[in-house]
């Protein structure tokens, strides 16, 4: 939903960063992703950044991570770098998929376990580097509960 129109409109209410996430290379991304007319969603993404890139001073372009995707991520990030959206205001990162989501219902199935989401990571963004692909890391969340 993010095009230039809307784009315009931010720009207008002073935003200057903006989100969007994808869930792995195309076939991956539609299948998880589709538009409400049942067709994929991931070449309407991809256009759209392309279109609003200059109305924002930063683009986050989240990369959604699990068991079904891992293989796969730098397989996005080379299809990003080709289309420039790896550069300038533009800058992907990583982020592990957990249970609150589709996706991840079976935690033992398809979410990476969290003990092994560091390491991970540190490969990733070395493999992702090898390519001449920078990609911001954040640190992995540590979790806990708030009590009173």
């Amino acid at each position: 939903m993010l095009n230039a129109k809307i784009a315009k409109e931010l720009k207008k209410l002073k935003v200057k960063t903006v989100q969007i996430t994808i869930d792995g290379p195309k076939e991956i991304h539609d299948k998880r992703r589709p538009l409400i007319n049942g067709k994929g969603s991931f070449d309407t993404i991809i256009n759209n950044v392309k279109e609003v890139k200059d109305y924002f001073e930063h683009i986050s372009i989240r990369i959604n991570i699990d068991k079904t995707n891992e293989d796969k991520i730098i397989e996005l990030l080379k299809y990003l770098k080709n289309e420039r959206l790896t550069e300038g205001n533009c800058s992907p990162y990583l982020a592990f998929v957990d249970v609150s989501t589709e996706v991840c219902r079976d935690i033992e199935i398809n979410c990476i376990d969290i003990k092994n989401r560091s390491k991970y990571m540190e490969e990733k963004v070395k493999e992702a580097y090898e390519e001449g692909i920078n990609i911001i890391k954040y640190p992995t969340p540590m979790y806990s509960q708030c009590g009173q």
